[in-house]
């Protein structure tokens, strides 16, 4: 009977110890997870921020290059036609002549 209850108070010990160690393993999991989403939310953050900064520089640059459109519109109609090698020569010969 003395050993029955010695080896019952070894497997209640055994089944401790093992309880112990399961939840230092958790809470180790825990932390290890803790860590993670840490990192993982600081990582967002910043891609967040970055978007935010690319967007607003995005939007600039689709303003001014609007802008520009518009002055080389502008510059087209007022400048006139070019004149190409062929007037040249064209001039020229009028001129011999």
């Amino acid at each position: 009977m003395k050993e029955l209850e010695r080896e019952n108070e070894q497997m209640c010990a055994t089944i401790e110890t093992l309880r112990s160690r399961n939840e230092q393993t958790i809470d180790l999991r825990v932390k290890d997870i803790e860590k993670e989403n840490k990192k993982m939310s600081e990582t967002v953050t910043e891609v967040t921020q970055k978007l935010s900064q690319l967007d607003y520089e995005y939007r600039n640059l689709q303003k001014t290059h609007t802008g520009l459109q518009d002055k080389v519109e502008r510059i087209e109609q007022v400048r006139p036609a070019p004149v190409t090698l062929w007037h040249y020569k064209r001039l020229d010969l009028k001129s011999m002549a």
